[in-house]
């Protein structure tokens, strides 16, 4: 095997909305990527050089589904008077990464051969508790209900709410009860941020 030049150094991603706190380790709090801010993560990667044929492909492994993005690759040039190309990522990663770690790291195909940068964990903090506090059944006096009156159980709308998002609501009790098994987050249901 014949190698020709010197190996690609490709350093860590950077995460925008990130706080670093080693070279390695990137911190987010997801308030940062929800509204009124952009609903979007924003990574920038930097190597030199950097050459127009370049197939940069950005990797966020983080959980099944939603928590494993799939971006587009990127050619290797960078963004007018800059040394980095962006990757816009939807925030919803986020959500359903809150309270673990992601593996953050991109490829660089040039000439057949593909290389892959350092890995940056990228931290993803846990939402307050009272984002979270969100379920009421409003005709409750003093938290109380009786089994011989109907009620309304009210969940308001979170965070990382999107349309065609599976809900469930459970009662659970000496006999547990299922109130909304699976059941998606409708239009009206999203425009009006609340589950009744």
């Amino acid at each position: 095997v014949l190698k020709i030049g010197s190996a690609l150094n490709l350093p860590v991603a950077r995460v925008l909305e990130g706080t670093v706190i080693t070279p390695t380790l990137t911190r987010l709090n997801p308030e940062h990527v929800l509204p009124p801010r952009p609903a979007v993560v924003t990574f920038r990667v930097s190597y030199s050089p950097m050459l127009s044929r370049d197939n940069v492909k950005l990797r966020v492994i983080g959980g099944p589904g939603l928590g494993t993005p799939d971006i587009a690759s990127k050619p290797g040039i960078a963004e007018p008077g800059e040394d980095y190309i962006s990757f816009t990522v939807s925030n919803r990663f986020v959500g359903a990464s809150l309270g673990t770690n992601c593996q953050v790291f991109y490829e660089v195909e040039r000439d057949g051969a593909i290389t892959t940068s350092d890995v940056l964990t990228l931290e993803v903090q846990s939402l307050p508790a009272q984002e979270l506090d969100l379920v009421s059944i409003p005709e409750a006096a003093s938290g109380v209900v009786e089994t011989s009156k109907t009620y309304t159980v009210r969940v308001d709308g979170w965070p990382f709410m999107q349309q065609g998002q599976h809900v469930w609501i459970d009662v659970l009790s000496s006999s547990d009860r299922t109130l909304r098994a699976g059941v998606v987050v409708s239009a009206a249901e999203f425009s009006a941020r609340r589950i009744q």
